[in-house]
């Protein structure tokens, strides 16, 4: 007589796997659907519940019924592929982007990119860590009329800034002490704004920082815009001349298609490939999380040094990088 509990947790396996291999592919999918590009995101998630479900099916013994070595076989894999897609940013990996090794403060430049998340009234942590880090570039987004005047005393002490200031969680301020121009541009859309600036370090090196923050790709909405604007910076990248950086929350994650297409087309670097995941949403949910907030940048630079910041009230954690020109140091 066969026991009901066995047949549960049986038929329970079975749903649970085939639903974790169904999200595995789902991403393959060529659409840009929200509820078909979001699960580009929880990779590290999926990859860690199908090896614990890969561990109950053997420690259970249900990997020797008939159906078990398939069962077996398909969480194996699903696990094969999340894992290869998050390997690269794991200190497994080889470097990407080397050590800046003795480099002068003058051919090297900092920037500290932060998502303040529009509601967050929590203004005395972000000022302190601004305070503490000093960048010379500073790319604060989703800032609407209160953060403006909330960040006033930060502005006082940046020579150079632009921002256009919204209430619809675009808003966003851009501010430097670097000599050079900057312009506020709205690349795809009239209610999202992002910054390109043309910078020069006090050693003389010139280069374009662009920062952006485009729309996420929600369940109910498509990716299309967020990808539209990705790839026209990639491509104004990729005819530039010049060195460049790109930094903000991208709202797209390191391994997804559309950033490995922007990495590719615009011949940019992940200083976190080899590193580490440097996860920067959720800020208040451990097992949730993802890198979403991202600084790229082009092999004119090393990396000194790269950090996600601690937390500030926000969703996000900030990010702060500080990168070298090659060959100087």
């Amino acid at each position: 007589m066969s026991n009901p509990h066995r047949s549960i947790l049986t038929l329970a396996l079975v749903i649970w796997s085939g639903l974790l291999a169904f999200l595995t592919l789902l991403p393959l999918v060529p659409s840009d659907a929200g509820f078909v590009r979001i699960w580009d995101f929880p990779r590290p998630q999926l990859a860690v519940l199908s090896i614990c479900t890969i561990a109950v099916l053997i420690l259970s013994r249900l990997w020797r019924k008939r159906w078990g070595l398939p069962l077996l076989a398909v969480l194996c894999l699903a696990f094969g592929y999340q894992f290869k897609q998050i390997l690269p940013y794991t200190p497994v990996a080889s470097l990407q982007v080397a050590v800046a090794q003795e480099a002068t403060d003058d051919s090297c430049v900092s920037v500290l990119s932060a998502n303040v998340y529009q509601s967050n009234r929590k203004a005395a942590a972000l000022l302190d860590l601004i305070a503490a880090h000093d960048p010379d570039i500073l790319l604060l987004m989703e800032t609407d009329p209160w953060w403006r005047e909330t960040l006033q005393p930060v502005v006082a002490r940046y020579p150079h800034h632009k921002a256009a200031i919204l209430s619809n969680t675009y808003g966003l301020m851009f501010l430097t002490r670097l000599e050079g121009e900057s312009e506020i541009n709205y690349l795809i859309e009239d209610d999202i704004p992002s910054v390109q600036a043309s910078l020069q370090l006090p050693s003389g090196e010139a280069f374009t920082f662009y920062g952006l923050h485009p729309e996420p790709p929600l369940i109910n909405q498509s990716s299309e815009e967020r990808d539209a604007e990705l790839l026209l910076v990639a491509r104004k990248l990729r005819n530039a001349a010049e060195p460049a950086m790109v930094a903000g929350d991208l709202n797209d994650v390191a391994w997804s298609a559309t950033t490995q297409q922007f990495i590719e087309i615009s011949r940019t670097l992940d200083p976190r490939v080899g590193r580490g995941l440097y996860a920067s949403f959720h800020a208040d949910h451990a097992l949730l999380r993802w890198p979403l907030d991202h600084l790229f940048h082009t092999d004119d630079f090393l990396v000194s040094h790269l950090e996600i910041l601690p937390h500030v009230g926000s969703d996000h954690f900030p990010v702060f990088g500080r990168f070298c020109f090659r060959g100087i140091s």
